[in-house]
């Protein structure tokens, strides 16, 4: 503290005394401390100066460290001119500690900061620089120009500030007129609030690009469609703009969309007509079937009567004949009645499709259709069948179809040979049924699952080549597929398939 209390105290020998009082060695000095003092005194003052005219400026505080250091190397000139006359040398001393503490810290800032500043570009890459960024726009305003399409540059509240000539254009606008617009004028009324939801996620950054359909007004107040295309630069605050006119497309769609409706209302009207078609249908082979059955009984029991009034007569074979072709012939009707309603049911067959195991179905469809035939031999073998999803009732009458089938066609051998038999492949159960029958020609196997088609004449095997048509209906109405292989006296081979899992069911 001592040291503090006589800071200003004179009590050393002045600096003249160096010099020997000599004027020329002494004024020298003075003058050129008070120059240099001046100077130092001027620059900081000139920075500072300098600093408030240019905000722009960066590392500011290496210039405020600069200004400072000077301020302080002058004031130790402005000592050295007083201690030549009064010795104050603890200020002198006081003034050159805090000179040297400032220009420690002037290094330190300026080691500091000297990477970031030896990167400031020169005079010549501003230059450069400048001219790439003039060069850029240049280009930037060439594609705005000559784009195809509406581009616009808006404020972040919508006003317009560029337009291009195709935005002109599309909206029978001059370039002037849209100075004076916001895209609220420009909007059609029952688009405003998706456009105002629009330009507020925008604001609030919620989205930085924004792709919409909407409308847009003319200036002589037709509409039409465009395509938006909204892309914010928050360090402009502006909106990049680009709208396609997209009337023509949007007129397609409705076009389309009225074809559309027109075509399924007209799918549904023809969907009623079919459906009051099959109705009609149905109800002409109910009435026919039934009808037609009640003349063939009364035929039938004609028949007999005729056949027992006869009985007593002596030459009674010929009209026995008859009557028994009579009989035959009703029956086949008979049978082809009951055949043909059948097959109609199939289309409306409401199918109660579960889990089941077709293995007892196949025995009982054999057991029955085999006591037809109990005068034949029958070698029958019945391998391991998988299980099935689908309605049992209505794939027993499908196994009753082919063991019949089977068992018909192979009437004629010494030994009917019918081996049943089954696997999974492709998450499908897949029946095969194989006899030693009479088989068929490959060549007309497409007709064998058609109503009413049948390969072989009535007088050889009875039939009214309905059964298989009804069968392949059946196992259709499942998801499933039937098919047939076969040769001429070779037998045949009919295989289905169904699903496995109630997800298969297509």
């Amino acid at each position: 503290m001592e040291f503090f209390r006589r800071l200003f105290e004179t009590d050393f020998m002045p600096h003249g005394h160096c010099y020997f009082w000599k004027p020329a060695v002494l004024w020298t000095n003075v003058l050129g401390d008070a120059v240099i003092a001046i100077a130092y005194f001027t620059i900081p003052l000139l920075l500072i100066h300098f600093l408030k005219k240019r905000p722009d400026v960066k590392f500011r505080s290496v210039f405020y460290a600069f200004a400072a250091f000077i301020l302080a190397c002058g004031t130790t000139h402005v000592i050295d001119i007083i201690s030549v006359w009064h010795p104050m040398y603890r200020l002198e001393g006081l003034v050159k500690i805090i000179t040297a503490i400032i220009s420690g810290g002037t290094v330190i800032a300026l080691a500091y900061l000297l990477p970031r500043i030896v990167n400031i570009p020169t005079p010549e890459q501003w230059k450069d620089a400048k001219s790439a960024a003039e060069m850029s726009e240049r280009r930037f305003m060439i594609l705005i120009e000559q784009a195809p399409v509406g581009v616009a540059i808006t404020d972040a509240e919508g006003n317009f500030s560029q337009v291009n000539e195709a935005m002109c254009n599309m909206f029978k606008r001059t370039e002037a007129e849209f100075y004076n617009l916001s895209f609220k004028d420009i909007t059609h009324p029952d688009d405003m609030n998706m456009s105002l939801q629009a330009k507020d996620h925008l604001a609030k950054g919620i989205a930085s690009h924004l792709q919409f359909e909407k409308r847009y007004l003319r200036k002589d107040g037709s509409y039409f469609w465009g395509l938006i295309s909204v892309t914010h630069i928050p360090e402009e605050r502006c909106n990049v703009v680009h709208i396609q006119d997209i009337t023509e497309r949007k007129q397609a769609e409705q076009r389309v969309k009225a074809d559309n409706q027109m075509l399924n209302s007209q799918i549904r009207q023809r969907n009623s007509e079919l459906r009051d078609i099959n109705k009609d249908l149905e109800n002409f082979i109910f009435a026919v079937t039934h009808d037609l059955r009640v003349p063939l009984h009364n035929l039938r029991g004609l028949s007999a009567v005729v056949e027992e009034e006869i009985g007593g007569l002596q030459d009674k074979h010929e009209a026995a004949t008859a009557v028994q072709m009579i009989g035959e012939n009703a029956e086949r009707i008979d049978n082809l009645l009951t055949d043909l309603l059948a097959f109609s049911r199939t289309t409306k067959l409401a199918l109660n499709k579960t889990q089941f195991d077709i293995e007892p179905i196949v025995r009982a469809a054999f057991n029955e259709q085999s006591s037809i035939y109990s005068d034949l031999t029958i070698k029958f073998k019945l391998g391991a069948l998988p299980t099935a999803f689908g309605d049992p009732s209505a794939i027993s009458q499908v196994c009753q179809n082919l063991i019949a089938n089977a068992l018909k066609f192979a009437s004629r051998k010494p030994e009917v040979n019918l081996e049943i038999s089954g696997e999974i492949k492709d998450g499908m159960a897949i029946y095969r049924f194989e006899d030693n029958g009479i088989g068929f020609d490959p060549q007309y196997s497409s007709k064998l699952f058609q109503p009413f088609q049948r390969l072989h004449l009535n007088d050889e095997y009875e039939g009214t080549g309905i059964g298989l048509a009804t069968s392949y209906r059946i196992v259709q109405k499942h998801g499933g597929e039937m098919w047939a292989e076969g040769r001429p006296g070779e037998g045949a081979i009919f295989c289905f398939s169904l699903p496995t899992k109630e997800r298969d069911i297509k």
